[in-house]
């Protein structure tokens, strides 16, 4: 990415107010968050294909 992490944290917290970790775990949300609409996919489904190992965390998130 050609970006040390200390630069990535700076930019993202000054554009978002949130961490990295933060910041991409509120993107995975909000994409579960549609494909749920959708409503095609299993709860299952939806959490491995936005980036959750382990369903429990996704839970405990959404």
């Amino acid at each position: 990415m050609g970006i040390s992490r200390a630069t990535l944290f700076t930019k993202t917290k000054a554009l978002t107010n949130f961490t990295p970790k933060v910041s991409i775990q509120e993107i995975r949300l909000k994409h579960a968050s549609n494909l749920l609409e959708i409503g095609k996919l299993s709860i299952t489904k939806v959490d491995y294909k936005v980036g959750f190992k382990k369903a429990e965390i996704f839970q405990t998130m959404y």
